[in-house]
């Protein structure tokens, strides 16, 4: 019997498909949406900058042209990103912290250079920073941990970060009230723990199998798994492969799914609403077959454990693909 794969779902093509590899996407979790930025940005006056937002309900794309505001000058190199509600930020190659603000319901967004981070990198350049946005604060994650405050514009330095160097900045996820980072390259396994109630950085005794590439990561089922999208160096046949490591007990394992070779990132959707909807209205059916009546509490309960996850993949050549999560537990060896 074949082995799941990943259906490709034939949906909306992503904008500018022959240079899309390079095109930084986001996932705004709150609208289940993507926000994709391109590779390089001009001067704020330069009329093809379009900043491009995916829906997944709906497969229909948005975009967003820019407003006018503080001028500069020369381009720009996009790095990498973190989305707070309708802001991003990012990290250019001048070491600066960039703002796009989409909006509200027009299709407009602003520009701005918010922070220069020269005095971080007066020695190292370095091109896979991992940011990510807890509460108000943007923390960027390299050969050291900066957390900078959105609104009092004061940074920090982590001093207990074990890391050396970057390679990945999509091995980067957040679980809870802890940050998980996977592996800094091929040669270096380790996994990574940030205790953010803490402010403490930890290794953690599991490591990755030796010779695989992390390409990047998503949590599901609320936290309690993580998927890991990888390239298996080890093989001769060089596809993405699924491992699975589940949190509390810190096991990794390989699973038999098989990703596109050139997927690039991959994003867990969960409909939370519809999913207890559905669950209510099952058990009030079951209930009144059974002429039997539940307490809101068991309700609660029930909906906790009803889960229709959907693991979406997207690749270097604008395909997109997806699978139920559960699919990927039938091929654990």
């Amino acid at each position: 019997m074949p082995h799941p794969t990943l259906s490709n779902t034939k949906l909306s093509q992503f904008p500018h498909l022959t240079r899309f590899h390079q095109y930084k996407i986001i996932l705004q979790k709150e609208t289940k949406s993507l926000i994709v930025v391109p590779p390089l940005i001009y001067d704020c006056y330069a009329e093809n900058i379009i900043i491009y937002k995916y829906l997944f309900s709906d497969n229909t794309w948005k975009e967003y042209e820019v407003q006018p505001t503080k001028k500069w000058h020369g381009s720009r190199s996009i790095y990498t990103g973190a989305i707070n509600k309708n802001r991003i930020y990012l990290y250019t190659n001048n070491h600066e912290i960039m703002m796009l603000e989409l909006m509200g319901k027009t299709n407009k967004y602003k520009l701005e250079i918010i922070q220069n981070m020269n005095k971080f990198y007066e020695l190292n350049d370095y091109e896979y920073e991992s940011p990510i946005m807890i509460n108000d604060e943007l923390h960027y994650i390299a050969d050291k941990h900066i957390k900078y405050n959105i609104n009092t514009q004061i940074f920090k330095i982590a001093l207990t970060s074990p890391i050396t160097k970057i390679i990945n900045d999509q091995s980067l996820i957040r679980i809870k009230d802890k940050l998980m980072l996977f592996g800094e390259s091929m040669h270096h396994r380790n996994i990574y723990e940030y205790d953010i109630t803490k402010h403490s950085w930890r290794c953690l005794a599991v490591t990755l199998p030796t010779g695989i590439w992390v390409v990047c990561c998503t949590p599901i089922l609320n936290g309690q798994i993580i998927l890991i999208s990888v390239i298996d160096y080890n093989k001769l046949v060089k596809n993405n492969t699924i491992y699975i490591y589940e949190v509390n007990k810190q096991i990794i394992k390989p699973s038999n799914i098989k990703l596109p070779r050139k997927t690039i990132q991959i994003f867990a959707i969960n409909n939370q609403k519809e999913n207890i909807l559905v669950t209510y209205a099952w058990i009030k059916i079951q209930c009144k077959k059974c002429n039997i009546q539940l307490p809101q509490c068991l309700y609660l309960l029930i909906s906790k454990f009803c889960f229709d996850e959907i693991l979406h993949g997207i690749t270097r050549d604008c395909n997109h693909y997806r699978m139920n999560v559960f699919e990927i537990f039938k091929t654990i060896n």
